[in-house]
């Protein structure tokens, strides 16, 4: 299905890569991002902290212990013409040519697969000689990649998006919330391809919650009690929730993927974008695909949509549910 790298050791890169991921208390996080959830008392205001994700640390020295991964990390990062291209930077090419590079140091070899969007829709593009849905590549424990890749962009598109999955063909089964942590987030790089403002309608077929947590997004099987939905047979309904823990409102692009290929609501929509109230969520009811054998599905949001920006730190980031694994039996 994806075209693919095997496992090449290249463990004295010393490119300098854009971004590192960071391992913090036992997990692999994205740097440190704090989101607060307020909960207002009659006297007193507590917050307590409900999500620490994705953040970004931008390397710009030049030395070359800078480059040096410690144990835990992984680092990637898009560069042009041997330059960095920082996330949420605008791109004025149509035919796109980047140096994609990819690193880690872990104590386990790991497979990644490398995806694109095109305005929130899955694209093709080339690697080599070869025309991909997706790139996999498996790196050995203390290792690199580095690959060039080919976009072709439509006229008028206002978004691309580089996605990094971690252990794609992994289908989790047990109930392990840190091991679930871990497959839930992936990595973005997201770049403004037009000044123009796009118009998009977003969905009204929607319920507002107030009450119960807020997330960022989540797969559940009812709207205030977010306990984690890991495996499901065919068929099911679910909530999705989408959260916002600001005092904005706040628009977020919502997609889907079963086996890492997008796939449509049932109004045949394969993006919705939802507006979501301050410091509440939205809740719309999705069915779980029908599948053949047994399959990962995953929904992402990505806020902020067509309007990323460098002065936006948040919205270069992107959200994932819980990945689910789907069963027939």
């Amino acid at each position: 299905m994806w075209c693919s790298r095997e496992a090449v050791s290249n463990k004295n890169s010393e490119d300098k890569l854009l971004i590192i991921y960071m391992k913090l208390n036992t997990s692999e996080v994205v740097g440190v991002y704090m989101y607060l959830l307020k909960f207002k008392k009659i006297i007193f205001t507590i917050c307590i902290s409900v999500f620490i994700l994705i953040g970004f640390l931008y390397i710009t020295n030049d030395n070359k212990n800078d480059r040096i991964l410690t144990s835990g990390q992984i680092a990637f990062g898009v560069y042009n013409n041997n330059k960095i291209i920082d996330s949420g930077s605008y791109i004025e090419n149509k035919e796109l040519k980047h140096r994609f590079e990819l690193a880690h140091n872990l104590s386990l070899p790991r497979k990644y697969l490398i995806l694109v969007l095109i305005d929130y829709k899955q694209s093709k593009f080339m690697v080599k000689d070869s025309i991909c849905k997706g790139y996999e590549v498996e790196l050995a424990e203390k290792d690199s990649l580095s690959v060039d890749i080919k976009i072709d962009i439509p006229d008028h598109a206002k978004e691309l998006c580089y996605l990094v999955i971690k252990k794609p063909n992994y289908l989790q089964k047990d109930s392990d919330i840190h091991k679930s942590h871990i497959l839930q987030e992936f990595m973005t790089l997201r770049y403004n391809l037009s000044t123009t403002e796009k118009i998009f309608t977003t969905e009204s077929n929607i319920k507002i919650i107030s009450e119960g947590p807020v997330t960022n997004i989540y797969l559940s099987d009812n709207n205030a009690n977010l306990k984690p939905v890991i495996t499901s047979n065919e068929f099911n309904e679910k909530k999705l929730l989408v959260g916002n823990h600001t005092n904005d409102l706040i628009t977020y692009a919502v997609i889907g993927f079963l086996d890492w290929n997008q796939i449509a609501f049932a109004d045949g929509d394969f993006i919705k974008f939802f507006e979501v109230p301050p410091n509440k969520k939205i809740s719309y009811k999705v069915s779980i695909p029908q599948t053949n054998t047994d399959s990962v599905l995953q929904y992402m949001a990505f806020p902020f949509p067509y309007a990323v920006s460098r002065d936006n730190f948040f919205s270069t980031l992107g959200f994932g549910t819980y990945r689910m694994t789907i069963t027939d039996s």
